[in-house]
């Protein structure tokens, strides 16, 4: 299911309705941009946003329009009056009934930034981190009843380059999702897409992030603990590492060592913290 490349703005598309449900975000923002790129024409966007009006507001100017959404009730009676042949939805915080998913005929496609059915939850980006992985990936999936569990359309699996934090990594696996999406519209919407079921007994799953999820022990090697920092800084989550049998929050993570000896004498504001095997110094 790893695509073999995505279409070109000359490419031709089959013609049909499609809005983008996300959220006020830069990831949303990106998707809406890679498909306008990729050659496809969005009929609206919907934000998901608690803090608009009881009902979904008048559509912000541009192309397309933007609409922001206070409830998914309000995005159901929205997505009634736009009558989508088909949803994208792209950071979308909440889940939508039967009674919504049925609106567009050909249902509601959800980007997932990781390898399905690897990493279902609300933050896989953090837990590639977290979980010391070195590959991450993008799914494009229908909607069902579950979260992150409908049939696969495509999906592609990418190494974390070492220089991206967990926002940058998100990111690119978007408009890497966009780019998978736009190659496989004219399949969709000529109701020629193929959707493959996904292993739920292979399936993992991890909730949002608590404090005691960004909690660095010694006990693990210097490498993994560098690169767990570098990547969740971007979060701004509680980063804390225990020293000496202390707690001690941190704010990132400016030099480490696997084998060799710590620099002597820690400069005011940081703190050196011995792991197994190496060291890491940490800005407080």
């Amino acid at each position: 299911m790893t695509s073999s490349g995505a279409s070109t703005p000359s490419d031709p598309q089959p013609q049909g309705a499609i809005v983008l449900l996300g959220r006020p975000c830069d990831n949303t923002v990106a998707v809406a941009r890679v498909l306008q790129d990729e050659g496809i024409a969005l009929t609206a966007a919907i934000l998901a946003d608690p803090a608009a009006p009881r009902e979904a507001s008048p559509p912000e100017p541009g192309i397309p329009p933007w609409y922001r959404s206070p409830s998914p009730r309000a995005t159901r009676r929205l997505l009634e009056q736009l009558e989508p042949d088909l949803v994208i939805a792209a950071c979308y915080p909440w889940r939508l009934s039967a009674r919504a998913r049925a609106i567009p005929r050909f249902g509601i496609l959800n980007m997932h930034p990781s390898p399905l059915p690897h990493g279902r939850g609300p933050d896989p980006t953090f837990w590639v981190f977290r979980n010391g992985e070195r590959n991450a990936g993008v799914t494009i999936h229908l909607m069902d009843d579950g979260l992150d569990t409908g049939p696969i359309l495509i999906q592609q699996v990418l190494a974390v380059p070492e220089e991206m934090d967990a926002a940058k990594l998100e990111l690119h696996l978007f408009e890497s999702g966009a780019r998978l999406a736009a190659g496989i519209l004219p399949q969709v919407l000529t109701g020629a897409a193929t959707y493959v079921p996904q292993d739920h007994d292979a399936a993992t799953y991890q909730p949002a992030p608590v404090a005691q999820d960004w909690l660095i022990s010694p006990l693990l090697p210097a490498a993994w603990a560098w690169r767990f920092a570098r990547g969740v800084e971007s979060l701004h989550g509680p980063l804390t590492v225990q020293s000496r049998g202390t707690l001690v929050p941190v704010r990132r993570a400016i030099a480490w060592g696997d084998q060799c000896s710590p620099p002597p004498g820690p400069p005011p504001g940081t703190l050196l913290v011995q792991f197994r095997p190496g060291w890491v110094l940490f800005e407080q």
